[in-house]
């Protein structure tokens, strides 16, 4: 079973393994989210209509994580198919830095405290120079290119991220992204330095951290099995540390308007609960609805959602069949 999205070039096998050490591919239902978060990620950017989509399951157990799965690497490949275009704005913008200004810069695999030194050209080509802390109190010169130019980026808070006793942090996943987009350094850090800040979740925090932890899947890369974390690819800010790249974040379904106004490109509502206690809080282009029929408030939420699908401006049609254990509503406000 072959996880797809709506052309060959952007497929993705994935894998669970078997109590016998072999693998299965993903269950009809996962490839269901799966393949959901492909094509609402694209139908988002194609249309200037709000689009709402809600799931009627047996078990709401994983899929706001499948979902998120597809719906990232849509977001990613499509990313990359425009990859270079804002090289330049981004390398002009980091040379106009002040002199000895503290940046973060990428080197083994961490990110490290540097300093901006200005421009210089070498062999006609205009790089960055920036000092590295080295051994001691020593520093080195390190020049940046426009071709590696997002391995250097300025501090999310540089009171705390660029201190003088900052020694570096790791970049969460950042093996995982190389493997499974099977793309280079400077494309994997473009994807997360540009384009962070995708989705809400709105939901129990501990419920997706425990499904994050429990979750084992595998991806096909180099003709083996290799592990994937949902994390690794989701990048939830709630379980990384607070200057890492991070795409989207999950909200307590108690919180109030007022301590959270957000806009984002895509709310999910996880459970019954989620909905019926904040649905509108959160502007949103996208609205995905995933109603657990074991929940006490299941018959409110779907009560809640359907007079809004009878205010429809037009049906979706995201599917030509579904698992008989679930039910499916897709619309456009």
């Amino acid at each position: 079973m072959k996880c797809f999205r709506e052309t060959s070039a952007y497929k993705k096998t994935l894998f669970i393994q078997t109590d016998t050490k072999g693998y299965n591919n993903i269950p009809t239902w996962a490839e269901l989210f799966f393949v959901a978060g492909q094509r609402l990620a694209l139908m988002a950017e194609s249309t200037s209509d709000s689009l709402v989509v809600g799931f009627s399951l047996p078990s709401k157990s994983y899929a706001v994580l499948f979902f998120l799965l597809g719906y990232e690497t849509w977001k990613a490949e499509n990313a990359f198919n425009k990859q270079g275009r804002e090289d330049k704005a981004y390398f002009e913008g980091l040379s106009k830095c002040t002199p000895d200004e503290a940046l973060l810069i990428l080197l083994n695999q961490r990110w490290k405290r540097c300093w901006f030194k200005g421009t210089e050209k070498v062999a006609g080509e205009e790089l960055i120079k920036v000092d590295v802390p080295g051994t001691g109190r020593n520093r080195h010169c390190k020049y940046i290119s426009m071709q590696n130019i997002f391995t250097l980026r300025k501090a999310v808070d540089p009171e705390r991220e660029v201190a003088a006793n900052q020694i570096g942090f790791e970049m969460t996943g950042y093996e995982t992204l190389l493997k499974y987009y099977n793309k280079g350094e400077n494309e994997i850090l473009r994807l997360q330095i540009k384009n962070k800040y995708s989705f809400i979740v709105i939901g129990n925090i501990l419920s997706i951290q425990n499904e994050i932890k429990k979750g084992e899947i595998f991806f096909n890369s180099d003709e083996r099995a290799t592990p994937l974390s949902f994390q690794d690819i989701i990048r939830f800010k709630n379980f990384m540390t607070d200057f890492d790249l991070y795409r989207g974040v999950v909200l307590s379904t108690k919180e109030s308007k007022e301590a959270d106004c957000h806009t984002s490109d895509t709310v999910i509502y996880d459970g019954s609960l989620s909905y019926v206690n904040r649905q509108g809080d959160i502007q949103s282009k996208l609205e995905i609805v995933f109603l657990d029929r074991t929940e006490p408030q299941f018959s409110n939420a779907c009560s809640e959602l359907m007079t809004r699908y009878y205010d429809r401006n037009d049906e979706l049609n995201l599917f030509d069949k579904v698992p008989a254990s679930i039910e499916v509503i897709a619309f456009k406000e």
